[in-house]
């Protein structure tokens, strides 16, 4: 339903602040961090980058 779909959103942005505090770094340039070497790749980053995917092709879904 688009009320759990909107919920799921939600708990995923949340999570996201949690990484993006943590690393002080925005979920948008995460993929850029990583190449440069600004940040490893770690179980914690690649949870991260996990999240971060699947944020992204969720708002490439709902847009028309």
């Amino acid at each position: 339903s688009p009320q759990a779909q909107d919920n799921f959103v939600a708990v995923l942005d949340a999570r996201l602040r949690v990484f993006e505090q943590r690393y002080e770094l925005p979920s948008a340039s995460l993929a850029d961090a990583l190449a440069s070497g600004q940040v490893r790749d770690t179980a914690d980053v690649s949870e991260w980058l996990f999240w971060a995917h699947l944020r992204s092709d969720l708002a490439r879904e709902a847009r028309p």
